[in-house]
């Protein structure tokens, strides 16, 4: 799955907010969240919600979905409670709720 060029922004994102050094910025994603849309346009936020839709409705399996993101550059990893599938569903809402603030 070419993931760079289906999910740029996404990619972006996840390389640049979710790399192996992400907790030297911040101590949680939350606050990774909150730092990121203070940083971006509103259009890039709006972009990676929708990437993040996208990725959703391809219904792909968890481990599949969790080597996808390390493709991607993602180094966050949500426990052992939070699937990669439902992190990314409160990623979603995070930065939509981000929006409306």
């Amino acid at each position: 799955m070419a993931c760079t060029s289906m999910f740029p922004d996404l990619t972006q994102f996840l390389g640049s907010y979710f790399h192996q050094d992400w907790d030297m910025f911040e101590t949680t994603d939350r606050g990774v969240l909150q730092q990121f849309v203070k940083e971006v346009p509103r259009a890039v936020v709006e972009s990676i919600i929708a990437e993040i839709s996208k990725l959703q409705r391809m219904e792909i399996a968890e481990c599949d979905l969790r080597a996808l993101l390390h493709e991607m550059g993602c180094q966050y990893y949500p426990g052992e409670t939070v699937s990669y599938c439902e992190w990314l569903e409160h990623v979603r809402n995070s930065l939509a709720g981000s929006l409306q603030r």
